[in-house]
């Protein structure tokens, strides 16, 4: 039967955190490249938040990429 350990969801964890801090850097950065004012908090939240929810927990979960990341 598997088991859940302290360091694997520490591992996690700290996945799920690189990938948010991560994000919210492109949309600065893209925002930059395009000349254009950096997002309105509330819309890199929600982006933010949609990544964290959704693609991120469905990666780490099910071990899986849809897209890269360096960590």
């Amino acid at each position: 039967m598997p088991t859940v350990s302290v360091a694997a969801v520490c591992a996690l964890l700290s996945g799920i955190l690189a990938t948010t801090v991560e994000s919210v850097g492109d949309y600065h950065a893209c925002a930059k490249l395009a000349g254009v004012p950096p997002p309105p908090l509330h819309a890199v939240n929600r982006g933010t938040l949609i990544t964290l929810l959704i693609v991120s927990s469905t990666e780490h979960c099910f071990a899986v990429s849809s897209h890269t990341h360096s960590h």
